[in-house]
């Protein structure tokens, strides 16, 4: 006879493979379970759970059931057991409603929808996560019977994995790297400084002026303000060391998220070439900062 898994002739005395180790009994044992069974095989860990929520029900293809270590664990439940095509839609689902909320500007209405969409993606995987695992077993296990698999098959494609809860943990961490380089490309926080002021915002935008332009800058949060006013801290740095040359308070609303004013007035003063450096504090705190270099033009 020969090994049915990796075809090599065996004693039909011997009970394990002395090529691949896979027991040889189980080919047998496979073809004469009945179907409860088949599917503990396939299910492998806490079938009695499984069972006992699947049998509640006369429809568990669509049946509602609470699962707490679904919803506790969410995608790397998924992965421990198997059903990697719904991780896939999942991470999906984040990337689009994160690539909203940046292109939106971060405002508060897509903020609050990014966070509901992973709250309410747990919710409902610890709500369906039963029903979603009984149609993954039951297609798992049509595959099996219409392929007349053996034993091992059965243990291949069932039961639980260690590497896919590795491999959910590496898709999150590659998610949140790709999400980190998101805010890092679109992410409006910061200083940037213009040679005029518009409607909306600064114009003109470029980081080097000469002595005699004036300089217009914008300071944006990216969240509320919570406060009435930003201190500002103008540095000069020479040869790696920072100077303090100014420092005062703007006004604004707390409800604002950034400003924009008047930041230089050669009729009014005079700044020496150098490159220069603007921080934003509130209430104590580092917000944001940004630079420009003031150059002589001959």
């Amino acid at each position: 006879m020969q090994c049915p898994n990796c075809g090599t002739d065996v004693n039909e005395e011997v009970r394990f493979c002395p090529s691949c180790g896979v027991e040889i009994g189980m080919t047998s044992d496979i073809e004469n379970a009945d179907e409860d069974q088949k599917w503990a095989k396939m299910v492998g860990k806490n079938y009695p759970y499984y069972k006992e929520k699947w049998s509640a029900s006369h429809n568990p293809e669509s049946a509602a059931s609470w699962n707490w270590v679904a919803f506790a664990f969410g995608a790397l439940w998924l992965g421990y057991r198997k059903m990697y095509k719904p991780i896939f839609i999942l991470f999906g689902i984040f990337v689009l409603t994160d690539i909203i909320d940046i292109v939106s500007g971060f405002n508060e209405l897509t903020g609050l929808l990014s966070y509901a969409v992973t709250g309410l993606s747990n919710i409902l995987i610890g709500l369906y996560g039963n029903t979603l695992y009984y149609r993954h077993v039951q297609k798992k296990m049509d595959d099996l019977k219409y392929a007349n698999a053996d034993a091992y098959a059965y243990d291949k494609a069932g039961g639980t994995s260690g590497k896919g809860v590795a491999a959910v943990a590496v898709i999150m961490s590659v998610y949140f790297i790709f999400l980190l380089g998101l805010f890092a490309a679109f992410d409006p926080v910061g200083v940037t400084f213009g040679t005029s002021e518009g409607a909306s915002g600064i114009e003109g935008v470029k980081e080097q002026f000469s002595p005699d332009e004036g300089i217009y800058y914008e300071v944006y949060f990216g969240e509320r303000g919570s406060a009435s006013t930003v201190e500002i801290h103008v540095l000069m740095i020479e040869d790696g060391t920072e100077y303090m040359v100014a420092q005062y308070e703007e006004m604004i609303d707390p409800n604002w998220e950034g400003f924009y004013n008047e930041f230089y007035d050669p009729d009014y003063g005079y700044l020496d070439p150098g490159q220069y450096l603007v921080r934003a504090y509130i209430n104590g705190e580092f917000i944001t900062e940004g630079g420009f270099e003031v150059k002589e033009i001959y």
